[in-house]
């Protein structure tokens, strides 16, 4: 058998193109996965089956909330909402800007009967410096029998917001707003019982530092309620478009209103365990979409640190910031997304598809 001599020269260089080649030749890798486009800051407005407002602040990148209230009104309240005449659905708006304001008509009344009160006592003061002093024995009377009986209401009350507090339903504001409230009608039923023994007495000095004490407390009282009043004017906590929820509310609360910052937009992509170890922070990633012209750009912003199953897959969510270049998109858009992670050599595409292959 003869060997064919050019065979035996083809040899070598083949053996030596396959050792270059897999020594120096690079190939670029890619993980590609399907994502969700969210917005990277959103703000929403809601109110709830049974009435309670809530207003949330999330942070879709960290996957956070960083702020949020929970305001409770009292049953048999009559509460309106009203959304700002010049804001509609994609309109911009600025941080701080007003987007509506609630109104509370127990609020306002509590309001209007407070300043009322405080107005009497001012000029059951001057009365008593004047030293005429009135026959209020039987009104100072009356005045104790309602007291005991809204600290009576006022307690349930609070009762109340401490279980809901320890089950998270209203935030800690609600909760020393009810303890302020209860802490308010036990010194106004303080104040009237000693008023009330004072008149019994005769003494003139100990009805007038009560009388101070009284009004000290209606205008701590009118202090919070403004507060509390002041907090139903709605401001913007982010800059952003006044956007809608969409038809798919899954949790079923009433939307009153919602920004999304449009010009700022995440990207979550589930990535297979396994090739977590070729990923790291500031890798490219590019989006594409049929209502894209160009793909999107963006890098690695975060890697979770949770292991989610999804098609009973172990995965890792991979989150990055876009940035669109003049192009519209669209929140809770579904896409194709690829992360570069650069050139490797041949070797190491084989061992990395020999890995994939396996864990497939």
């Amino acid at each position: 058998m003869r060997i064919n001599s050019k065979s035996l020269i083809s040899i070598p260089i083949i053996l030596l193109i396959l050792i270059v080649s897999f020594t120096f030749l690079k190939i670029p890798y890619n993980v590609e996965s399907n994502g969700i486009i969210v917005p990277a800051t959103e703000w929403r407005l809601e109110k709830t089956s049974d009435g309670i407002i809530i207003n949330i602040l999330k942070d879709n990148l960290n996957n956070t909330v960083p702020k949020f209230t929970v305001t409770e009104f009292q049953r048999g309240d009559h509460v309106t909402f009203k959304i700002s005449d010049h804001l509609e659905v994609n309109t911009p708006v600025n941080k701080g800007d007003t987007i509506g304001i609630i109104h509370s008509h127990l609020e306002l009344l509590r309001l209007i009967q407070l300043k009322g009160e405080l107005e009497e006592k001012k000029r059951l003061r001057e009365v008593y410096l004047t030293g005429d002093k009135p026959e209020v024995i039987a009104a100072a009377y009356e005045n104790m029998r309602m007291a005991e009986t809204e600290l009576e209401t006022q307690t349930k009350q609070y009762e109340r917001a401490k279980l809901l507090h320890q089950m998270q339903v209203i935030a800690d504001q609600e909760l020393e707003l009810a303890a302020n409230d209860y802490n308010v009608k036990q010194q106004q039923l303080n104040i009237s019982r000693a008023q009330y023994q004072s008149l019994l007495s005769g003494s003139k000095k100990e009805e007038i530092l009560l009388i101070d004490a009284t009004i000290v407390s209606l205008q701590n009282q009118i202090e919070t309620t403004n507060e509390r009043i002041e907090a139903f004017v709605i401001t913007a906590p982010i800059s952003g478009v006044l956007s809608t929820t969409g038809l798919n509310n899954v949790d079923g609360n009433n939307s009153l209103a919602r920004i999304i910052s449009a010009d700022n937009m995440i990207l979550h992509m589930p990535v297979e365990l396994n090739h977590l170890t070729y990923i790291h922070q500031g890798m490219p990633v590019f989006v594409e979409n049929l209502m894209f012209t160009l793909p999107v750009k963006g890098y690695v912003n975060l890697i979770d640190n949770n292991v989610e199953q999804i098609n009973q897959r172990q995965v890792v969510f991979v989150s990055s910031q876009l940035t669109a270049e003049n192009q519209t998109i669209l929140p809770n858009i579904r896409v194709k997304a690829r992360i570069d992670c650069g050139n490797i050599s041949l070797t190491e595409y084989l061992k990395r598809l020999t890995n994939t292959i396996y864990h497939n």
